[in-house]
């Protein structure tokens, strides 16, 4: 409306901690939470370091994530534009810091869920406490690097065949 933006409550699904939740009173409750802040171009969102305390969804503009190298260089990590999000652990680590900075490349709106606003509504609503009790259940099953099921493998090979039993196959 106007200059001001909503989050649809049904994109929320689209961040990986609230996949698959369908209550749709829940994420209606969850995208009234959500706060608009204008960010001006060479603004820093986040810095690195500092405490993690809010999600952010990108509304309008372009950002730049980086993070302080190795021998103390800046590395470019990617570049946020509208639809994009970040920092969804920070509504489950209380102790959290970003581990990137987040500047403004072009003048940015972006909508932010503070941690507090997320663990009210998440004391409030046993949907949500479910959800994430199954999440961190999941979680803490093993998983390859991807997030996926670890599967178990054996192989049974030892050895090569030797000469002799290779020609006899023939």
């Amino acid at each position: 409306v106007g200059s001001a933006l909503r989050v649809i409550p049904r994109e929320l699904g689209e961040l990986p901690l609230l996949r698959g939740i369908d209550d749709d009173e829940l994420l209606e409750a969850l995208a009234d939470r959500f706060e608009q802040r204008e960010v001006g171009e060479g603004q820093r969102v986040v810095a690195e370091g500092e405490p993690a305390e809010h999600v952010f969804l990108v509304a309008r503009g372009k950002a730049t994530k980086t993070r302080l190298g190795k021998y103390g260089d800046r590395l470019e990590l990617g570049v946020l534009a509208e639809g994009d999000h970040f920092g969804v652990h920070a509504l489950l680590e209380p102790q959290g810091r970003w581990e990137h900075s987040v500047e403004a490349l072009t003048p940015c709106t972006v909508l932010t869920l503070r941690r507090d606003a997320f663990e009210a509504l998440v004391e409030h609503s046993p949907v949500l406490r479910a959800h994430l009790e199954a999440l961190a259940d999941q979680q803490r099953r093993p998983q390859d690097k991807h997030g996926q099921a670890a599967i178990e493998l054996a192989a049974g090979h030892h050895g090569e065949q030797s000469r002799e039993a290779r020609h006899r196959l023939l």
